[in-house]
C-alpha cells in the first residue's frame, strides 16, 4: 500500500478520466483523505469496461475514503476496514439510456477474472479494494 495519496478535502484533483478527489469524500468530515492510486486504476478499468459495453453510464462511488467516525457510523464491523487506509471503494453502475443499475452480482463476476484484492458484492453496491491478498464475499 505504498502508493497512497494524500489529500485536502477541498481539493478538486482530477484523479483520473473518470474520478476527482471529491468522488471518494463521500460523509467523512475528515480534513485530508487518502486515495490509492492502484485503487483508482482498477475503477477506471470497470467504468471502461461497462462503459464500452453500455455507453454513458453514472458510476457512482457510495462510500470511498472513511475516517474512524464515519466507519462506525455507517456501521462497519470489519476489523481492518479498507477504507480507513484510503485503498476501499463501494459503487454502483447505471445504464443512462434505461437508467437501469448493472446488477452488483455481474461486477462482482467481471472483476474476479482479474482482481487480486478483496471483492464483494451486496444487494445495492460492489466492494473492491487493495488489501493485498485475495479476498471474496457475496450477499
Amino acid at each position: 500500500m505504498d502508493n497512497i495519496e494524500v489529500y485536502h478535502r477541498s481539493s478538486k484533483k482530477i484523479l483520473s478520466n473518470h474520478f476527482t478527489v471529491q468522488d471518494f469524500i463521500c460523509g467523512c468530515k475528515a480534513e485530508y483523505i487518502f486515495i490509492s492510486k492502484t485503487l483508482v486504476e482498477k475503477l477506471e478499468l470497470i467504468y471502461s469496461h461497462y462503459e464500452f459495453l453500455y455507453g454513458e453510464i453514472d458510476f457512482v462511488i457510495t462510500s470511498g475514503y472513511r475516517d474512524e467516525i464515519h466507519n462506525k457510523e455507517v456501521g462497519s464491523t470489519a476489523k481492518k476496514s479498507y477504507h480507513k487506509a484510503g485503498v476501499a471503494a463501494d459503487f454502483h453502475i447505471k445504464i443512462k439510456s434505461n437508467n437501469k443499475k448493472i446488477n452488483p452480482g455481474d461486477i462482482y463476476k467481471f472483476c474476479n477474472t482479474w482482481h487480486n484484492g478483496g471483492l464483494g458484492y451486496y444487494d445495492s453496491f460492489t466492494h473492491i479494494d487493495e488489501r493485498g491478498n485475495k479476498a471474496r464475499w457475496g450477499t
